[in-house]
């Protein structure tokens, strides 16, 4: 929907008395239009402006500039009569000759001619700015239609319009000093950003179109630009407008909302002169036309459309206070004859007609009533299933398409698979979550993926952030110069722009980041996190933090900050958040010998964060590295499994077999024997002899040890092999990744190999390696114990310091 920027200076010039901003706002209302925002403009010396952005109907091209808008709501306050728009024909009428070639570029060309305007800074402005929305609007960017005008005084037909070579057509562009061909004027603008949208429109094709005046003058190359030789200023007194087009009617709309919006500055008020235009066929047609055309309504029709009870008089006023004339039927009262002006070319049909009843009446004065029936309307159960997957799926983020329910028969070919399609994990898990949040009274939001070096940088008071964000080489604009490497920053955003929403405002959204990553081909990956923001008076933290608790709920994770699967918050020190009101969330590992894992971090930001994103209520904010806790949990259960293989070869290889019994149970035996020995070796009555013989049982308990060694020395040949073959397929896998957060900074010897393939200088990030050494070994210690394969007391006493003892 178009939206059009009024001063109000110029409205209450134009409407003749000051509204105030209610007033102005009931009255757009009352006339189906909205004011959409007030806002302070600069004018060109620099004075602010209250300006009124009032969104128009796509159809009411006769609203789109301040001299249709204010015509139309004086009418409509009954303060001045519809005009009556009238063609002047000069005995010699200016001409315009199409030649046959411009069909297979713009065939169609209509032309008229204002003569006797006055234009001042506004008028001149509002002309424009009124070509500038038609372009966009019916025009389709110039794609149907485009429009040219002219000083008339600078230039003098009869004119052609011819489709030409390239390189045959120079002059001298809008506004520019040198004159160039039309391939040359295409490479010009190529970086224009207002003209490089409309070149492709004839750029490829080999001939282009152009006006041409008696003296072979170039006027204008449609749809790109006039000539500099034509243009018009404040001191133009004849305009000529050309209009060129591949569709006549939309082409005679064009010109008729023109030349009727205008012709009011004209020495003879809402006159336009007429132009005849020879077609390539040879036939002569006058432009414009300014037709009215004719309308016969019946008055119970539009009541029973409507729900009233109006009589023909009745309906007759209301049209008159929308343009429209009318007269009642003096054969039949039910009858109105409607003449419908050239300003009014929305109207098509009756309900249109029935539509401006309406508005004239006002809906909000229409009485709601239940529609008479016998029944209570109720969809299906199948369509309402449709309606709300549909919803919800649009609400995920994914476009809906419409597809012929018809095919081809090699469409109907299904490839062959042997696999059954499932979400990955990730996904799942973001799917869920999803859900579960929605369900919980939180507003999701979608943000770009690019923002601007200061969104991630010193907004959040981490000026040292730039060196580990993946910069874009050639941005479009400072919006978009760095992929985010966080959430929080465009939630922020968000929140700026919907600050003045009710609050308490609660989003969230889960999304992926971007991260440098030299290890892989575009040195960069992605990364899903979730971030929560909570906007309120007071600072929230019992949200945020009921809102982890939530999360943590949904992934199967409980506050427990012992041993054991669960998670626990600690104190951290983060320069976006307010000092004393941050914490980092960890979870557990599997025993008591794993360190915990850090995935995120929440509080309440810092006051200079929340100022820098023009916000003036405290705010908490929370944000989870969901693909770290996913990883943490995989490098756990890889470790789990390796364990396990481990255990299960060990048993296969070692256990189970009559050799490891025998061998164990000496062990046993003599491992007593020894400590009964050592009884009584100590004692002040120990001989010789019994130290000999304590001597000789430690021997023996050594040979046995080396025994146990060299029998178990297979086993961990087997099981280095299978390790070293595991380690190898997932450190591919997880190259590069951070898969885990360390809660202590390591010393140098652990940074080489807990670090080890990874960037940035954040030496807390622990890499897959490291936490899959450090997992595997302490669950396979605790397996052993579990399953009863780890040595006696007895005997680890007596292995302390013995190289060749057996674990």
């Amino acid at each position: 929907m178009p939206t059009l920027a009024v001063k109000k200076r110029l409205l209450d010039e134009f409407l003749g008395k000051s509204y105030s901003e209610k007033e102005l706002d009931e009255l757009c209302f009352d006339y189906g239009l909205e004011v959409d925002d007030i806002v302070n403009e600069k004018n060109d010396a620099g004075v602010e402006e209250e300006v009124f952005k009032i969104e128009i109907p796509a159809n009411r091209y006769d609203l789109l500039c301040v001299e249709g808008l204010t015509r139309a709501l004086k009418i409509f306050k009954k303060e001045m009569d519809t005009p009556k728009y009238e063609i002047v024909k000069p005995k010699k009428m200016e001409r315009l000759v199409v030649k046959p070639e411009t069909k297979d570029v713009r065939g169609v060309l209509v032309a008229a001619v204002l003569r006797g305007i006055s234009f001042n800074k506004d008028s001149y402005a509002s002309f424009i700015d009124l070509q500038d929305k038609l372009h966009q609007n019916i025009c389709r960017r110039r794609t149907l239609v485009s429009m040219g005008t002219h000083d008339l005084d600078t230039i003098k037909g009869p004119f052609e319009y011819r489709a030409e070579e390239p390189e045959k057509i120079k002059f001298k562009p809008l506004n520019q000093t040198v004159e160039m061909n039309g391939a040359e004027l295409m490479e010009f603008y190529q970086n224009d950003l207002h003209l490089r949208e409309f070149l492709p429109i004839i750029r490829d094709k080999p001939l282009y179109p152009v006006i041409y005046d008696s003296n072979g003058i170039v006027c204008s190359l449609p749809p790109i630009i006039n000539g500099d030789h034509s243009k018009i200023t404040l001191n133009t007194k004849n305009v000529l407008i050309e209009v060129t087009a591949t569709d006549l009617k939309k082409a005679k709309i064009v010109l008729d909302t023109v030349v009727i919006m205008f012709s009011q500055y004209c020495n003879k008020k809402f006159s336009v002169e007429a132009v005849q235009v020879e077609n390539a066929d040879g036939q002569v047609v006058v432009y414009p036309e300014l037709s009215y055309r004719q309308q016969t309504v019946e008055v119970k029709n539009i009541n029973t459309k409507i729900g009233l009870n109006l009589t023909a008089e009745e309906m007759a006023d209301l049209l008159e206070k929308m343009s429209l004339e009318c007269k009642i039927d003096s054969k039949n009262a039910d009858k109105i004859d409607v003449t419908i002006p050239p300003s009014r070319h929305d109207i098509l049909h009756e309900c249109d007609i029935a539509e401006d009843i309406g508005l004239a009446f006002g809906f909000n004065n229409i009485e709601r009533k239940v529609p008479e029936a016998h029944t209570v309307a109720q969809p299906f159960p199948l369509n309402k299933l449709t309606e709300q997957l549909r919803s919800n799926v649009v609400a995920a983020g994914w476009t809906e398409v419409l597809n012929f329910a018809l095919c081809s028969t090699e469409d109907r070919k299904v490839p062959e698979a042997h696999t059954v399609a499932q979400p990955f994990p990730l996904n799942k898990l973001t799917e869920q979550l999803r859900s579960n949040v929605v369900a919980a009274g939180w507003t999701e939001v979608l943000n770009f993926a690019l923002c601007s070096t200061e969104d991630v940088s010193s907004k959040m008071r981490k000026a040292d952030q730039l060196q580990n964000v993946v910069k874009i080489s050639n941005p479009k604009t400072i919006e978009f110069q760095v992929a985010r490497n966080a959430l929080i920053p465009g939630l922020l955003k968000t929140l700026s722009y919907n600050k003045d929403m009710p609050l308490p405002l609660k989003i969230f959204e889960i999304q992926d980041i971007i991260i440098k990553d030299t290890s892989t081909d575009t040195n960069s990956r992605n990364e899903r996190h979730l971030a929560a923001l909570f906007y309120s008076k007071t600072g929230g933290f019992e949200i945020i933090h009921g809102f982890l608790d939530r999360i943590m709920e949904l992934l199967d994770y409980h506050f427990k900050k012992t041993v054991g699967k669960g998670y626990f918050i600690k104190e951290h020190d983060d320069p976006s958040y307010f000092p004393g009101r941050c914490a980092q969330v960890l979870i557990n590992g599997p025993t008591s010998k794993d360190k915990p894992i850090i995935i995120g971090t929440f509080g309440i930001l810092h006051p200079e964060v929340v100022t820098n994103f023009a916000l003036t209520m405290p705010c908490s904010a929370l944000e989870l590295n969901l693909e770290m806790y996913l990883d943490a949990l995989l490098v756990i259960g890889i470790a789990f499994l390796t364990a396990a293989l481990g255990e299960g070869l060990t048993y296969l290889m070692v256990y189970r077999t009559d050799e490891y019994k025998r061998l164990t149970n000496l062990m046993e035996r003599k491992t007593k024997q020894v400590e009964k020995r050592k009884g009584t070796a100590e004692s002040a009555a120990a001989t010789k002899a019994d130290k000999k013989k304590l001597e000789r049982e430690e021997d023996q308990l050594k040979g046995a040890n080396k025994a146990m060694s060299m029998f178990k020395m297979k086993s961990v040949f087997a099981i280095g092999i299978t390790f070293t073959a595991l380690l190898n397929v997932f450190s591919s896998m997880f190259e590069g990744h951070v898969v885990a957060k360390l809660p202590f900074y390591p010393i140098s010897l652990i940074q080489s190999i807990s670090h080890r393939n990874l960037i940035g200088n954040d030496y807390t990030d622990c890499n897959f390696v490291f936490l899959y050494i450090l997992c595997t070994m302490t669950i396979r210690q605790n397996m052993q114990k579990f399953l009863g394969f780890a040595p006696s007391r007895a005997v680890a006493r007596q292995n302390q310091g013995n190289p060749f003892a057996s674990r």
